[in-house]
């Protein structure tokens, strides 16, 4: 969900019917399991499609975020954010969506002099906004913002950046 949300991914068809087959195999064996006993070597082999289907989409995973890493992150879309439900729109505002840690350097916005604000008085994204520079306080990295007062990861390291007004 946030590899999707974050950086506006889709599955494909095929993806969807392999997540329904595998739903539905494991329902289907729950259910018959009411009625008669069902053999071990059944649920075992559906714990093993789980197991390979899971390993397959963090596999998929991986590949858009190396992606994501050497094309750069510009924060998540707009539209995308406006989508979201009230209280991750405030999360991702806040910058509690995981990532950064204690002892690392605040962001610094490149070519200013300022000091960045802390993170409870950033504001939410707000439309049309300039796109900004950002110096990652983790890596050191500089990366594009799709606007000020709003919190961004690093795609290199991932540590969230809270991006001053």
């Amino acid at each position: 969900f946030m590899v999707q949300t974050r950086f506006n991914k889709e599955n494909t068809p095929c993806d969807d019917c392999i997540l329904w087959t595998v739903c539905l195999l494991d329902l289907a064996i729950c259910v018959a399991s009411m009625f008669t006993r069902v053999p071990d070597e059944i649920r075992l082999i559906s714990d093993c499609l789980q197991i390979s289907v899971f390993g397959c989409m963090h596999t998929q995973q991986q590949i858009e975020i190396e992606e994501i890493k050497s094309k750069g992150y510009n924060g998540m879309n707009p539209r995308i954010l406006q989508v979201l439900p009230p209280a991750m729109q405030s999360m991702y505002g806040q910058g509690k969506f995981g990532g950064g840690g204690g002892g690392q350097m605040p962001p610094q916005m490149i070519g200013m002099h300022q000091m960045p604000q802390p993170m409870h008085q950033m504001q939410m994204p707000q439309p049309m906004q300039v796109p900004v520079q950002v110096q990652c306080g983790g890596c050191r990295q500089i990366f594009g913002s799709p606007g000020r007062g709003m919190t961004v990861a690093c795609p290199a390291c991932g540590m969230h950046n809270a991006v001053p007004p």
